[in-house]
């Protein structure tokens, strides 16, 4: 059952870091949307469902948006709605308002700030969401889906897919640093980032995503910014790569002190 407005809480998040958005699929009533997910001084992460696949919404983008929490639709601390998400879904992205953008070496030091964890100790602390520093990624592999869902057009003509849309998957094993699992971390990574290099090089291998990601190139350190699922809450999933030279990394830390 919905909650009710007294159930709702209601405020403006205008300091949101976009950190990644997942692939795109549909909902119940047919919405075509993308979850985004980022870093909020004030909130934490946050995790904000459904949204537009199109909005000014990029990674590193600095967005304010009106958001509400509905414990009896999510009961993820990190979970928020935009403000008139159903009602008001074909103009929804107006909501969406950049007000910064970081730059560079901003981006690589909000990188670093943030707190990082492993999936074993988000499960313990009841958290859906958090940022990874692998120590080592074991594999990538991509792996078949036997029956792609159909791809839909809208009433324009334009072509829609959902992420389960796609012929292949793309899982990556790990080991987190101070990693509190027994064995090794094997999860779905969902980067939007993934869909549109398969959509925009249809005659390539779709291998090369891996390394369009640099998940097998050692001279550049990646995190993993993961979230767990609404409906199996124990279960984390890759919502985007984050990577940066580590000569880039050295060099900005250097920086700081010059």
């Amino acid at each position: 059952m919905a909650g009710s407005d007294t159930d709702i809480k209601r405020e403006t998040i205008d300091d949101l870091v976009v950190l990644g958005r997942a692939g795109p699929e549909f909902i119940q009533d047919g919405r075509h949307t993308v979850c985004l997910g980022g870093w909020s001084e004030s909130k934490g992460f946050v995790r904000l469902y459904p949204t537009h696949k199109y909005s000014d919404a990029r990674r590193w983008n600095v967005i304010e948006v009106p958001a509400e929490q509905d414990n009896s639709h999510d009961w993820r601390d990190e979970s928020w709605k935009i403000v008139g998400s159903k009602r008001e879904w074909d103009t929804l992205y107006e909501k969406i308002k950049r007000v910064d953008r970081l730059e560079r070496e901003r981006r690589i030091e909000l990188t670093k700030e943030i707190p990082k964890t492993c999936p074993n100790k988000l499960n313990e602390e009841e958290k859906s969401m958090g940022l990874v520093e692998p120590a080592e990624i074991h594999s990538v592999e991509l792996k078949p889906i036997e029956n792609p869902d159909p791809v839909q057009t809208d009433m324009t003509g334009q072509k829609l897919k959902s992420k389960k849309s796609y012929p292949h998957k793309v899982y990556i094993e790990y080991t987190c640093s101070n990693c509190a699992a027994k064995g090794n971390h094997n999860q779905h990574c969902i980067e939007w980032g993934i869909y549109r290099f398969w959509d925009k090089n249809p005659d390539h291998d779709p291998d090369e995503v891996i390394d369009a990601l640099r998940l097998r190139d050692d001279d550049y350190q990646k995190y993993f910014f993961i979230g767990n699922q609404h409906n199996n809450p124990t279960s984390f999933i890759v919502i985007s790569v984050i990577r940066w030279k580590k000569a880039d990394l050295e060099q900005t830390g250097l920086d700081m002190w010059t």
